[in-house]
């Protein structure tokens, strides 16, 4: 029995769409992500029985147990690192399909072909499957999120942004609105020195006046340079805090700064964010 409860459970039992479309929507929206299980050994032993599964079908089985274990590792290795953002229920669907011959390219069992198979899931069934179902969904009535559903939907949010990070040392976010900064802090997680915030507030400085000649080159490669600023002007601007507009995105960039190092910081000291945010909510923070 899983460890984590299901979540996230959508009815679509009342719209006009097949019953694989269905199946396979819910197997993805009403289960929990890969990335979620605290207990990795469960999702490895059903890994395991999915792929027994899978050279039964085609009623073959491994040359020997050493090209087993070779070939179950890097299967894990490829969804634990690649495919966390799936459910086991969705490589199960991967796994079905493409012993099936309906997805993916066949290189015979080996790792090569599974990732094949779980990478074309997406694309293929995954992506059209999500679309499908949500056009046929009824016009949802406009509500107001309270708080609650707010500060969930900003640690599910935030969570993805440090996963992605830690997975694939990737950071691309762009906290619009400063709505997970503001989260954070809120929440008293992030809270940075006085020299560190001196710091942050500097590097936004120097942030905004790159953004500044970069908006002045573009203007004069579009051929407006009546429209450029002045740069030695706004450069004091900047740093003497004399102009509005420029403060205001001071704060902005100075929070996107803040929120990239503690997402950083966390990344270092290898913490449980999704564990660490859900505390201080329970706290009632």
């Amino acid at each position: 029995m899983s460890n984590l409860i299901k979540i996230n459970q959508i009815d679509i039992s009342n719209i006009n769409i097949d019953n694989q479309t269905k199946r396979f929507f819910l197997s993805h929206t009403n289960n929990s992500k890969i990335s979620e299980y605290k207990d990795k050994n469960e999702v490895s032993l059903k890994i395991d029985e999915i792929i027994n599964y899978t050279f039964a079908y085609k009623g073959q089985t491994p040359s020997s147990q050493r090209e087993y274990e070779f070939m179950s590792t890097a299967i894990k290795e490829d969804v634990f690192l690649k495919f966390y953002s799936y459910t086991i229920e969705d490589v199960e669907n991967a796994f079905k399909l493409g012993v099936r011959g309906e997805l993916g390219d066949y290189y015979g069992l080996n790792p090569k072909t599974f990732y094949s198979w779980l990478k074309d899931y997406k694309e293929k069934v995954l992506d059209p499957t999500i679309s499908k179902v949500y056009k046929s969904l009824p016009a949802p009535q406009k509500t107001t999120p309270n708080q609650k559903e707010i500060d969930e939907y900003s640690k599910r949010l935030v969570c993805d942004v440090y996963m992605k990070l830690c997975k694939e040392n990737v950071y691309e976010f762009n906290d619009i609105g400063n709505l997970i900064y503001n989260f954070l802090e809120r929440i008293g997680l992030i809270n940075f020195s006085s020299k560190e915030k001196n710091d942050i507030f500097n590097e936004s400085k120097i942030s905004l006046k790159n953004e500044v000649i970069k908006k002045n080159d573009d203007l004069k490669r579009l051929g407006k340079t009546f429209q450029k600023l002045d740069l030695e002007k706004a450069f004091s601007e900047i740093e003497l805090g004399a102009n509005k507009d420029f403060n205001n995105q001071l704060i902005v960039i100075s929070k996107k700064i803040a929120l990239k190092r503690f997402i950083n910081d966390c990344k270092l000291s290898n913490v449980n964010l999704y564990e660490l945010i859900t505390n201080k909510l329970k706290n009632g923070n």
